[in-house]
């Protein structure tokens, strides 16, 4: 813009060369996945309930965001299943995504607290959840830098891919 304007007669940046890297994306196998499911977390309940969310984010793929605002009403039922039905918080497009039965399982494990805050799971910082699932990792093993994001990747390799979910349906949301 200031080039065209004639305000500096060429791009003070165009000598300077940008370092891309490729990221890896941290996901649970299979195994990691169960030793977190299983893990003795020695009765605390701050750990087990962000491990059900975690979890229930494993089983759903939804992002932290989306995860912490989900409410009572994002639930639905068809007569045959159960669905999450939201629009998501990052890119605003409607999501329908099957509740699995862990999900399920984590869902149904808090209907009495849902019914006072409407909220499907405790609400939380994403930084107090990802301190809590470094704990979490070490009480399972889990030597991989552990957050909540994690649990989207699991989700897309170790469920979805896993279980025939083809690859565009994942890219694109």
């Amino acid at each position: 813009m200031a080039i065209d304007e004639n305000i500096i007669s060429r791009n003070p940046y165009s000598r300077f060369k940008l370092k891309y890297t490729a990221s890896t994306r941290t996901f649970l196998t299979a195994p990691e996945l169960q030793k977190i499911e299983s893990s003795d977390l020695g009765g605390n309940i701050s750990l087990d309930r962000v491990r059900d969310k975690f979890l229930f984010s494993v089983y759903t793929g939804l992002r932290f965001k989306d995860a912490d605002n989900l409410k009572e009403e994002n639930i639905e039922f068809d007569g045959k299943k159960y669905w999450v039905v939201i629009v998501q918080n990052k890119t605003k497009e409607y999501l329908r995504v099957p509740l699995l039965n862990k999900a399920k399982e984590v869902y149904d494990k808090y209907e009495d607290e849902r019914e006072i805050t409407g909220y499907v799971l405790q609400r939380m910082s994403n930084q107090k959840i990802n301190s809590f699932l470094k704990v979490i990792a070490k009480h399972a093993g889990i030597t991989k830098p552990l957050t909540h994001h994690v649990a989207r990747h699991t989700a897309a390799t170790t469920i979805f891919l896993s279980n025939g979910v083809p690859w565009k349906l994942l890219v694109s949301s």
